[in-house]
């Protein structure tokens, strides 16, 4: 009889942690512990590892908020992260056993967030079946417009017609660039002050030492005019997805619509090296409401919708799955 055993992690997991991560299905350089762990601060980690018969098969990245676990609130996507070749039984097995772990410490809800299908290398949606079964309340669904670069897309004639016309009216040069504090300082975090009264999710020491980690994951394209930088776009890179990070420039680059040459250059630039570029959601007030201006704007670009779900699970519901397997 197979044998799941949960076990919490722990600083000397570390290696077998980011070993296990680089090969799994739905592996990402966001739950390498160099990167989960630059928040250490802020956040109350509560990750599990999952064995069977003594192997690991799966790792749980998560927090803890009082009698409530989340994968993870630090990270963009969340959930259980598996081997390539764990059959559907046994990913069941996996996640009964985490719920029985965390309602043995008197936790009452496991919170996640689904990883969008774009971001795993196979076709990875145990969870949300258990997500039926265990019948979890579904809290959020946010939609992230992507573009399939294995499929003909198409970008709108008004791209097409502000890029050419941009182009001969200024002389704007996107290009990959090291200025990222330029970036921040300048353009970023007064932009975003501006307009929504809010800071970057990662401070500068923050990104700066992110990129430094993970140098072939976070890439900055800068759009120069004349020298000067007026735009940029941080990509963040998973063997599947260039994922549309941040994204700022000046008042006078939107107005001439240099927005949009630079956005068209970056993607040409990965069109032949990743199956998708995703350019995020366009949601607001805990996904109930799209910025439809900002979504027409990603959709003209030749991008189309995934949803990524949010699921509640309450951690008593674990027996429902054993009624899965008949």
């Amino acid at each position: 009889m197979d044998i799941f055993k949960v076990l919490p992690y722990t600083l000397s997991d570390k290696l077998a942690w980011n070993a296990f991560n680089l090969k799994a299905k739905n592996g990402s350089f966001l739950f390498d512990r160099d990167f989960m762990e630059y928040h250490s601060d802020r956040f109350e980690d509560a990750s599990v590892l999952v064995f069977k018969n003594e192997n690991v098969i799966a790792i749980f990245p998560a927090n803890k908020v009082q009698n409530e676990i989340h994968s993870h609130q630090g990270l963009t996507y969340g959930g259980l992260v598996v081997q390539n070749d764990l059959y559907g039984s046994d990913f069941f097995s996996c996640f009964k056993a985490v719920l029985q772990y965390f309602e043995k410490l008197e936790i009452t809800e496991v919170v996640i967030k689904a990883m969008p299908t774009i971001f795993t290398s196979q076709a990875a949606e145990e969870l949300q079946y258990l997500a039926f079964i265990c019948e979890a309340k579904l809290t959020r669904c946010d939609l992230h417009a992507c573009i399939n670069f294995n499929q003909p897309y198409r970008v709108s004639k008004s791209v097409i017609r502000d890029c050419n016309q941009t182009l001969k009216k200024l002389q704007l040069q996107v290009k990959k660039s090291d200025d990222l504090e330029l970036f921040w300082n300048t353009l970023l975090i007064p932009n975003l002050h501006e307009a929504h009264q809010a800071k970057p999710v990662h401070n500068l020491d923050d990104i700066l030492m992110l990129k430094t980690k993970f140098p072939e994951n976070i890439s900055f394209f800068g759009c120069y005019q004349q020298n000067d930088l007026i735009g940029g776009v941080v990509i963040f890179e998973t063997p599947t997805v260039a994922h549309c990070q941040y994204i700022s420039g000046t008042k006078q680059l939107n107005k001439l619509l240099g927005l949009s040459v630079l956005m068209q250059s970056v993607i040409s630039y990965y069109s032949d090296k990743k199956m998708y570029f995703n350019f995020g959601t366009s949601n607001e007030n805990q996904g109930k409401n799209i910025n439809s201006g900002l979504l027409t704007w990603k959709e003209k670009f030749g991008a189309r919708n995934v949803s990524q779900l949010f699921y509640s699970f309450k951690t008593t519901s674990y027996f429902k799955i054993d009624s899965i397997l008949i």
